[in-house]
């Protein structure tokens, strides 16, 4: 069998096992930044066959010999009272207990200042996160403590930023688990260069007001211009981008703030630290205001 990296977090296991049992594999992603790894358990099971027994004729009796008495068949056997047996939960009920368990324990999980877990919305699967953060170590308390409590094992496409950018996250963190309510990202392409802009689209805009900004590795932050398309659940940006050479490797973050009325701190602002208009941003996102979301992309030479 293969395992197939297929880029942005996604992968496959092609081919056919050829006998049952079970593999434990581990993930590793390397860059620039550090790295993160995941671990996966596959079972390769094959269906039981009940044996078949054919039924063997009664021989008679020798002469003079009484027919020995035979016991009553299945169907002519007096029926035996047993006790109600319960009725497992079926599977939808399971299911709905285990994600219940997941979503209480990842609002519950502190990872500290720089710590964001996040459904992956459109995910097959219960327990696929986006994580991101600065460092590895909360990851892998969290990944441990997950198993043990929820009793499953996420898996977590993870995203390790600069402590400049880290202030993005508390913006993000408040609808983070509201995935109807967060803007939606669509980037044309995860890697920007000279002559390949940083495009896209933003939707599920509901006629809301939206400020787009790319936010650098060093925590500079940069309103974006948007067009609307027609409907106003919508809007496409294409920004040429000319990176320095600190910028070239590390993720760079673009995000996505929307609001139904004006948001004072983004109205006039162009550029700047994200530090100094964080603060803001996060009362509007604490009180419900605002809805924000990010994703990653890096620059290329």
């Amino acid at each position: 069998m293969a395992f197939n990296d297929l880029g942005m977090g996604r992968s496959e296991i092609e081919g056919a096992p050829t006998h049952k049992g079970s593999a434990r594999m581990q993930v590793v992603a390397t860059n620039r930044n550090g790295s993160a790894q995941m671990s996966a358990t596959m079972l390769i099971g094959e269906k039981a066959q009940q044996p078949t027994v054919a039924a063997k004729p009664a021989e008679p009796p020798p002469d003079g010999a009484e027919a020995p008495v035979q016991a009553p068949s299945a169907s002519q056997a007096p029926l035996v009272e047993r006790p109600p047996q319960a009725t497992p939960p079926p599977q939808a009920e399971k299911t709905a207990r285990l994600e219940d368990r997941a979503d209480a324990f990842v609002k519950a999980f502190d990872g500290g200042d720089c710590f964001l877990v996040k459904p992956i919305a459109g995910a097959e699967g219960t327990h696929s996160y986006l994580a991101v953060g600065r460092e590895l170590a909360p990851f892998q308390r969290f990944e441990t403590a997950y198993t043990q409590q929820v009793g499953a094992e996420p898996q977590l496409s993870l995203r390790l930023i600069s402590p400049s950018e880290c202030p993005a996250l508390d913006l993000i963190r408040p609808s983070a688990m509201d995935a109807a309510a967060a803007p939606d990202i669509r980037l044309a392409s995860y890697s920007v260069s000279r002559g390949k802009p940083l495009a896209g689209t933003v939707g599920n805009l509901g006629g809301r007001r939206l400020y787009l900004m790319l936010v650098d590795n060093d925590g500079a932050a940069y309103r974006l211009e948007t067009k609307p398309t027609p409907g106003g659940d919508a809007a496409t940006f294409s920004a040429p981008l000319v990176p320095d050479a600190s910028s070239v490797g590390p993720l760079q973050m673009i995000v996505a703030v929307v609001s139904d009325k004006p948001v004072p701190d983004l109205e006039t602002f162009r550029s700047g630290p994200l530090k100094g208009i964080a603060p803001g941003l996060m009362t509007e996102a604490r009180s419900g205001s605002v809805s924000a979301q990010a994703d990653f992309f890096t620059f290329a030479n």
